[in-house]
């Protein structure tokens, strides 16, 4: 399994849970962002969209585990590349 060197990344809580499920369950995408040196800039981007994500959901009333729950959902606990639903595309990065 591929390791990313996650000591000289400025990781939020966020940002480690997407390098681990990138990690452990994305092997075809890890692949994909470290051929084309993109590996910090989209757990960065990730870690970013889901603190806001979660922060927004707090603010419409849901509770801090519904919230938690709903934004690793929709930004971090995604498929590989090419293990979509039909009809649905890959992630582009």
């Amino acid at each position: 399994m591929s390791k990313i060197a996650l000591e000289k990344m400025e990781l939020t809580c966020w940002g480690r849970m997407a390098a681990r499920h990138l990690e452990q369950h994305q092997p075809k995408l890890l692949a994909k962002l470290k051929r084309e040196g993109k590996v910090e800039e989209h757990l960065l981007q990730v870690q970013e969209e889901t603190s806001s994500l979660y922060q927004s959901l707090l603010r419409e009333g849901l509770q801090s585990p519904e919230a938690r729950n709903q934004a690793l959902r929709e930004l971090i606990v995604l498929p590989d590349l090419g293990e979509y639903p039909e009809g649905q595309p890959d992630v582009e990065v």
